[in-house]
């Protein structure tokens, strides 16, 4: 990697296709994926601008320091409107970048030079993969222009050229999901059922569920919660959507219970409030950080299979989409933006009511609701008579040889059922 002074002439090379990579460098893809809207290069505050006060002539020569720079952007209130998620992957970059390079010989005055811009180019060119390049350019623009206060150097057009959209995540095999669900659905922990519920069950962002408050909260004549409506722009969600969704049963009794041992909660305090070694902090939010870390902790506690909250998100907007749920309906239960395609999409907005009524619909027991029915239909298919033989080997009083000889019996002929043997 040159340092100060070499190839300065390079700065405003292209790197349309080179490919050097650095394993240890690579962006982290779990972050890569929670900036819809936010990972174009350049992008905010907005093309060539500065959104932070110039610096003084003295401090223009100064060496610079990181801890500094990203106190200053973490603090501008542009950037405090982000979520966190992509607030802390955009430190990450830069804070990569600064490592790589060695931020700290270098002074204000020259990154505002062909200096920065040759910095850049080959960092990128170098170090990042072609598909992370999109994101990893956002995160830096950013943070060179309102941590740093300089102007953007490079025109994505002619100094990097067309780069491919990020990867999107699969959605998470069924078999991963039904064991969480059968592992969790006797949670003893009020606070952990509810997290799990609201993820499992709504596919809600980590970041929305730590933003939600007991008023968004609507009950039935028996005093259930049986809905959630909350305005995204008052609350602050990522992407401003409102969010309106129709409560399952084990959803709206896990909310009962979480509210009995939660205690002195009152309506304006967070459903899933901060907690401080083990206390409860009623009026303090929590945050998606904090919810990952919950979520973790179940994860080890029970040795579950690896399953991410963002993978729940695409679990259940899957689900969704092979159920035909409308995706109006299904924006308002995820807390999404509403796709709009075609003149169609324009003027067909129905109300809220039509579409928790759609959600209830084809959702009775929630997303997660669907594993039960399965296990009714593959419970319809067995004979009474040969579940008493699984029940009676289950309380040691049939042998194996004769639960796999009446298996197979009823393979052969499910119609005749359990073999009745002569004494």
């Amino acid at each position: 990697m040159p340092k100060s002074g070499e190839h300065e002439d390079s700065a405003s090379g292209s790197i349309n296709a080179q490919e050097g990579h650095s394993p240890d460098e690579c962006v982290d893809r779990d972050n890569t994926h929670s900036m819809k809207g936010e990972n174009e290069p350049g992008s905010e505050p907005g093309p060539g601008t500065v959104e932070n006060r110039p610096a003084t002539d003295s401090e223009e020569d100064l060496p610079l320091d990181l801890d500094k720079i990203l106190e200053r952007y973490c603090q501008h209130p542009t950037i405090r409107m982000k979520s966190d998620a992509t607030r802390e992957a955009y430190a990450k970059f830069f804070r990569r970048f600064a490592r790589h390079i060695g931020l700290e010989q270098y002074t204000r005055r020259q990154l505002a030079g062909p200096k920065g811009k040759h910095l850049l180019l080959e960092y990128i060119a170098g170090v990042i993969p072609l598909r992370s390049r999109r994101p990893t350019l956002a995160g830096l623009a950013s943070v060179w222009k309102v941590g740093l206060g300089l102007p953007w150097p490079i025109d994505p057009k002619t100094d990097i050229g067309k780069l491919p959209r990020t990867r999107r995540e699969l959605t998470p095999q069924d078999s991963v999901v039904k064991a969480w669900r059968e592992r969790l659905k006797d949670e003893p922990n009020p606070y952990r059922k509810a997290l799990w519920l609201l993820i499992g069950q709504l596919g809600l962002r980590p970041g929305m569920v730590a933003k939600l408050r007991w008023y968004h909260l609507r009950y039935d004549e028996q005093g259930l919660p049986c809905e959630m409506r909350a305005n995204g722009a008052d609350e602050g969600f990522k992407t401003f959507a409102d969010l309106a969704c129709y409560l399952p049963p084990d959803l709206a009794q896990s909310l009962v219970q979480l509210r009995k041992w939660l205690k002195d909660s009152s309506e304006i305090d967070p459903i899933l409030p901060q907690m401080a070694f083990g206390q409860v902090q009623h009026q303090q939010l929590s945050n998606g950080r904090k919810n990952k870390a919950h979520w973790n902790q179940i994860r080890a506690k029970y040795d579950l299979p690896k399953l991410r909250m963002k993978d729940m998100r695409h679990w259940v907007a899957s689900r969704c989409r092979d159920v035909g749920l409308s995706e109006q309906a299904r924006a308002y239960m995820m807390g999404h933006e509403q796709p709009i395609t075609n003149m169609g999409d324009v003027y067909d907005n129905r109300n809220v009511e039509i579409n928790l009524g759609r959600q209830a619909q084809r959702f009775p027991h929630g997303v997660l609701g669907a594993f039960e029915k399965l296990d009714l239909e593959v419970m319809a298919t067995i004979p009474n008579d040969l579940v008493a033989v699984l029940v009676g080997y289950h309380d040691g009083k049939v042998g194996i040889t004769e639960v796999l000889t009446q298996l197979d019996a009823w393979r052969l002929n499910p119609s005749v059922g359990v073999v009745q043997h002569e004494p």
